[in-house]
């Protein structure tokens, strides 16, 4: 085993280093501030709402009420961050 390097043993993955760390990071944000100014309603409203698409997690509840997130349904999180947070304020 003499391959075998210090630094390469322990190399985080894709899914835990951005998706569960700075999606979550990010989501806590976003709820911070919606909670702040009383907008988690209509942020929660779209999410049931998404229709189905093809390599895509549809979200059968609102983002408020799902406690545990598989992989796909992080990574569609992370594309819809952005344009939910934007569609919430501009319904302001």
């Amino acid at each position: 085993m003499k391959f075998i390097s210090p630094t390469t043993v322990i190399e985080p993955d894709m899914l835990h280093t951005i998706c569960l760390g700075m999606v979550r990071h990010l989501m806590d944000s976003v709820m911070s501030v919606l909670g702040q100014h009383s907008k988690m309603d209509i942020f929660n409203q779209p999410w049931a709402m998404i229709p189905p698409y093809t390599g895509f997690a549809r979200f059968t509840t609102a983002h408020s009420h799902i406690t545990q997130w598989s992989g796909n349904e992080m990574k569609a999180l992370g594309r819809m961050i952005t344009p939910g947070f934007t569609a919430t304020l501009l319904n302001c």
